[in-house]
Parts: C-alpha cells; structure tokens; sequence
C-alpha cells in the first residue's frame, strides 16, 4: 500500500514539476512583456483552492496532469480594440516570446536535472564494448560458461566492437551453433553456443531471431561539477535529437503507433524508475521535461508551436488573423489533441494488460 502511495506522489510530483515549470515561462515573460495575467492554474477540473495576488488568481486543480495561465485579452479577441496590458495588444515578437518562454523553460529545467543526476551519479549501460553484464539463469549463455565480464571479440569469425553489433549478430542465428570468441582478463576463449529461438515484434510484424540470455555490462558514473554541466549538455542534444529519430521511424512505419505512451503509460514508467533509486527518478523527470519542451513547439493547433507559426505568420502578412480563423483553428486543434490523448491512452491501457514491456 505504501508502493502504491509513493507512486502516485512520485507522478504528481513528476506532473506538477514539468507542468508548473512549463507554465511560469509563460507567466513570467508575460509579466516582463506588460500583459496582465488573470489566471495561473494548476491542474483542471473541479478548482480544489486558490488565492488571488495582485491581477493574478492562483489555483489548483482537483486533476493534476495539467496547467494554464490566462492572458488578458486573450478570450476577448476581434471583439474590441485591445488595452495596453492585453496580450493582442502587444507586437508579434513579444507574443512570440511569451509562447515559446514555456518550452524553454522545459529545456532548461531538463537541462539542469541532468547536471544534478550526473553530479549524483548513475547508471549507464555500457554499449560501447561488447561486455557481457548479467547472464539470465537456465539461459544458452550460462549453460556453456559464459560469465559476467566476458568481453566478446568475435561471432562465428566476424569481429563485434561494440554491443549492438554484437547483438545484431546473435540474434541473425536462431536455432543455429555460433562461434564465441571471448577474452576473459588476458585470457582467450572460444564457446559454441545455439541462440535460442524467439519471435518479437516490430513495426512490419513479427521476425525471428537469436538469442543467448546476456545484457551490457552497467556502471555507475559521477561527475564534478564542470563536467556535469557538460555531460548535461550532450546529454540535453542527444535526447532532443532522438525525438526526431523516433518521429522519422514513425512516418517511415519503422516504428509502430502502439509505442506510443500517455499519462497512464509515464505513469506506470515512473513506478519503474522509482525503484532505480533518486538518481532514474531525475533521469526520467529531465527526459520528460526536453520531450514536452521539444514536442510543445511543433507547428500543431493548440500547442504552443502552433500559436507561433500563427504570430509568424501575422508578422508577414502585417495583418493579425481574423476571430473566426482563431475560433476554428482552436477548435479543430482540441479535437486532435483530444483524439491523440484517447489513442495513447488505449495503447496505455493495451500495454497494462497484454503486459507488453
């Protein structure tokens, strides 16, 4: 029951971070810009209690997997001329800073949380050698002699000099005797082993491949401070660049929908990273906070990237949109964001019950 409660705070905490993170980048710039700020939300839903300070009321929400802040003048649009301290009455480059402030502030929040988790050390699955970590009992590996530590140099006579060539190898051999070339401390070593046979799933249905029960070694890294900054940067790019990487495996179908995760799915993940302690726990807090500040930006209606591409716009053409233009593209932009939030919580609930990982 304990388990349980700490999950469930470990989400709302994880939610509450990245979505009130999210938010003051909005609500700060605004105020620097001169737009009044009537609202700052937390959550959505039934209002559970709030205060009002200054223009701003500040609430929270009975369900705390969102947030807002509600600009002045912002509903009022197309009716009246707006007043000096309304959001339309400000030019394009400040309204566009003020949408775009809210994903930096994701990007810099990630950023930070991974200098702190590399300053307080992790765990990093070492992909860069052909290291054998664990070996699963009962598996081909373990019942011919292989241990962990065993650093694999060679499959059948190809050379493998990192793990996924390696892995890459075994599993072209289902069923099939494979040729182990191992060196252990300064000692060589040769194994015929037979990959088992297991069928998986991919994006165009199911393959057949090898395998021998091994997984990459892992080691706990630690950095000082400066290092850390800089690992955090590296680390800030790559997760970024592998936004797009997956996007590109999604439209060239390399990659299926089903992969796909929403609120229930981070959930059940958060549980997961839970148990690997503080540092998994900021990991994925950090990777959540880059993936929100990247996909936020994407030129889509009702995200933040689809209001910029509107300001842009507006911007070339010297002339702001219309209220009907508005209306509608807000409204074809919730119905999206409603069906992606169904279709990923379908796979959430798939993935729970058919207990794929």
């Amino acid at each position: 029951m304990i388990v349980y409660l700490i999950h469930i705070l470990a989400v709302i905490f994880i939610f509450g971070v990245l979505i009130i993170s999210h938010e003051l980048g909005h609500f700060w710039t605004a105020r620097k810009c001169g737009v009044r700020v009537e609202l700052f939300t937390f959550g959505f839903g039934p209002k559970l209690f709030g205060f009002k300070r200054g223009d701003t009321l500040y609430q929270v929400a009975l369900i705390p997997f969102g947030g807002a802040v509600k600009l002045a003048g912002e509903d009022g649009y197309g009716k009246e001329e707006p007043k000096g301290d309304e959001y339309f009455a400000k030019p394009a480059g400040q309204r566009a800073l003020i949408l775009i402030m809210g994903s930096i502030h994701n990007l810099v929040l990630g950023f930070l949380v991974f200098a702190l988790v590399f300053m307080l050390g992790i765990q990093t699955v070492n992909y860069r050698q052909p290291l054998v970590g664990e070996i699963q009992p009962g598996s081909p590996a373990q019942s011919v002699g292989i241990k962990s530590g065993d650093l694999v140099t060679r499959v059948s006579g190809k050379k493998v000099t990192d793990w996924l060539t390696l892995s890459g190898e075994i599993k072209r051999y289902p069923g099939q005797e494979i040729k182990l070339e191992v060196l252990r401390g300064k000692e060589v070593l040769n194994f015929n082993v037979i990959p088992k046979t297991e069928t998986i799933k991919t994006a165009q249905g199911q393959k057949t491949v090898g395998l021998i029960g091994i997984v990459p070694a892992v080691s706990r890294e630690k950095c000082w401070v400066i290092p850390a900054f800089g690992r955090a940067g590296k680390e800030t790019v790559r997760v970024a660049g592998l936004i797009f990487y997956y996007l590109g495996k999604l439209f060239t179908r390399e990659l299926s929908t089903r992969e796909l995760a929403g609120p229930v799915g981070i959930a059940q993940m958060t549980g997961q990273f839970v148990k690997a302690g503080w540092s998994g726990f900021l990991y994925f807090l950090a990777l959540l906070s880059v993936n929100l500040a990247i996909v936020n930006l994407f030129p889509f209606p009702m995200l933040d990237g689809g209001h910029v591409a509107g300001v842009l716009i507006e911007g070339i053409r010297k002339r702001k949109p219309s209220r009907r233009f508005l209306e509608i593209s807000q409204t074809v932009g919730f119905g999206l964001i409603i069906l992606l939030a169904l279709f990923v919580t379908y796979n959430d609930i798939l993935r729970i019950f058919s207990k794929r990982p």
